[in-house]
């Protein structure tokens, strides 16, 4: 049976490495997968330690753009795609803590854009942060990015695991999201680290100039 690429609909062979296909590939050609710029680095956010495993791009921001605001949930599977395994190795004994979206804007797509991307994975996550509104960092500069400690919350300490606590999200832009996460958690378990599937440039100078 043929397998299709869910992004662009050609065949999963198409342009795909040899070794690559001689592990049975990862359900993405290998066209499409060349626009994920690989980082695989870390940085360091005050006390916390950020992992990356992408660079934040053109491509990546229209596909995240279509996956979330067009609703497009068949695409929840490519962001991970290639490094899920890594992802495993990375988190496996240690608790997953998605960066929470507003409920509203759950309502809106009808379904949360994180719980899908690891749907299927076997790592245990807990969602003991809630966000009371939508609030996009993109959209924000400055000062104003600190605001983000506002809308988000801590549902109940009781409910922060004891294990080890990696905060997961999609994008990092400046940090704020991860940081007001870490300075929540902090207080109850001081074991926290943070992966993310891309890093914008702009914040891997800031760390780099610090």
């Amino acid at each position: 049976m043929k397998h299709w690429c869910p992004i662009c609909f050609k065949s999963v062979d198409e342009h795909q490495p040899f070794m690559r296909w001689l592990k049975g590939g990862d359900g993405i050609c290998g066209k499409c997968r060349a626009n994920f710029e690989e980082c695989n680095e870390n940085y360091q956010l005050h006390a916390l330690n950020i992992h990356a495993f992408y660079y934040y791009n053109d491509y990546v921001e229209n596909l995240l753009f279509q996956y979330k605001e067009g609703r497009d949930i068949a695409l929840a599977e490519v962001f991970l795609a290639a490094v899920r395994e890594e992802l495993f190795d990375r988190c496996r004994h240690k608790v997953l803590i998605p960066m929470p979206s507003a409920q509203r804007k759950i309502s809106e797509r009808g379904f949360s854009h994180l719980h899908e991307m690891l749907k299927g994975m076997d790592i245990e996550c807990c969602d003991c942060l809630v966000k009371s509104e939508d609030y996009k960092q993109s959209l924000h500069r400055g000062k104003s990015r600190g605001q983000i400690k506002n809308v988000m919350k801590l549902k109940s300490a009781s409910e922060i695991p004891t294990k080890k606590l990696v905060l997961f999200d999609d994008v990092c832009t400046s940090g704020s999201t991860l940081l007001a996460a870490y300075d929540l958690l902090r207080e109850y378990n001081d074991q926290i680290t943070a992966e993310v599937i891309c890093v914008h440039r702009h914040f891997v100078e800031t760390c780099d100039e610090n």
